[in-house]
């Protein structure tokens, strides 16, 4: 179902609320907000994320997947966003998706992809008990080199934007980046932290998950997917994307081994 609530300017962020709510209110389920990348959409790549919400709730999970300020269906003005006010989104996100009746709030978790990694790993708080970073930017220094060289931070020093994907992309964003040290928030995370990463990515190298896992402060791990790029195209990348995320989950939400998840019907868990 398609929901609304606003970010911090008071701008509406739309969102698809994959919701088990004809349950009785005794029988909460986890909650879990799927975080986009840069520019990408509530949907994700080919669908990624429309795919991955059906399969998480399938299996038992209340999903919100959702447009960031000036993305898609949601208001406001992309070009003055900053990783800190993109954060903001995802806190927002995670605040309306533990206020949702049928959603149990102290099991929540969070899926970022790309830049949308960076962007949750600066939004936790305790109120996270779990979280998937997919291909996340844990480098922001190595994002603004890339497109630095790329000509794009060229135009938006001339014209105060860039455009990417039909959006308007600001200055200042790749300013913060520039300046923007990861660590302290990486170290900050205390929750459970699965990176799931493809061995081909062209555009966030593995070496930078392999290198910031280590920061984060509670139970971590990796998961190279191999022969997949940045945004894990093809059916058997992605069923196995989809494969970690719920084990990842089923062991930190739930407390069940993922192979017992794993094998409940398609109208989910009880």
């Amino acid at each position: 179902m398609k929901v609304v609530f606003d970010n911090y300017r008071g701008d509406r962020l739309t969102g698809i609320l994959h919701a088990h709510d004809k349950l009785h209110v005794s029988e909460k389920r986890p909650g879990i907000v799927l975080v986009h990348g840069f520019t990408g959409g509530k949907n994700e790549s080919m669908g990624m994320f429309t795919d991955m919400a059906d399969f998480l709730h399938a299996h038992g999970f209340n999903v919100l997947r959702f447009d960031m300020t000036g993305i898609g269906e949601s208001g406001g003005d992309f070009s003055l966003s900053t990783p800190k006010t993109m954060a903001m989104d995802v806190r927002h996100a995670i605040n309306y998706l533990k206020a949702v009746d049928y959603v149990d709030d102290t099991r929540i978790g969070v899926v970022g992809m790309s830049l949308g990694g960076l962007n949750s790993v600066m939004a936790w708080e305790q109120d996270v008990e779990a979280m998937v970073l997919m291909a996340p930017v844990l480098d922001a220094q190595e994002m603004y080199q890339r497109y630095d060289s790329m000509g794009f931070l060229d135009v938006a020093r001339k014209e105060g934007h860039f455009e990417k994907k039909g959006v308007k992309v600001g200055m200042d964003l790749f300013n913060r980046m520039r300046d923007l040290d990861v660590k302290p928030f990486i170290r900050l995370v205390k929750c459970p932290v699965l990176i799931v990463h493809g061995s081909w990515d062209k555009r966030i190298p593995l070496d930078s998950s392999r290198k910031n896992l280590q920061y984060f402060g509670g139970k971590k791990d990796l998961r190279i997917i191999r022969g997949a790029n940045h945004v894990f195209g093809g059916e058997r990348a992605r069923k196995e994307v989809n494969r970690e995320i719920i084990s990842w989950f089923a062991k930190h939400l739930i407390g069940v081994a993922p192979r017992k998840i794993l094998r409940l019907p398609r109208h989910g868990r009880r």
